[in-house]
């Protein structure tokens, strides 16, 4: 039998009495400048990168590696490698690392499930005084 146990608060999840609650939390790098591109010029800089494209005569050389990565697609295969070879930001990797201890996923039982939607990020809340209209 699987024994499952809160992330939260620790006790014991017993499926018979309630629900088991799993969260998983993606997060992710984003390397993008903090202004914000419009529209317009992301259309304009797609323009001028397909007429580069379109003048430019690829080789058979520079084709290869978009074979291997069309033949890797078509296989299913795990594409870690190839993403590898192809990533040079060590930034990005230091960034990851300090991340990779996470658990992928917390199991929650329903009480903490409760708490957890009301407040996901578990800041504080003020103090909220209610006065009489005297």
């Amino acid at each position: 039998m699987i024994h499952y146990t809160c992330d939260r608060c620790q006790r014991s999840i017993d499926l018979d009495e309630g629900p088991r609650y799993v969260v998983r939390i993606d997060v992710e790098v984003v390397a993008e400048s903090p202004e914000e591109v419009g529209d317009a010029e992301a259309v304009d800089f797609l323009a001028e990168l397909n007429d580069s494209l379109a003048h430019d005569q690829l080789s058979d050389d520079a084709s290869e590696p978009l074979e291997d990565l069309h033949d890797a697609l078509c296989r299913g295969d795990d594409l870690d490698p190839i993403d590898a070879s192809c990533s040079h930001d060590d930034s990005l990797d230091e960034m990851r690392h300090e991340n990779a201890s996470l658990p992928p996923s917390f199991d929650l039982c329903p009480t903490c499930y409760a708490q957890y939607t009301k407040n996901p990020l578990s800041r504080e809340r003020a103090l909220k005084l209610h006065f009489s209209n005297n």
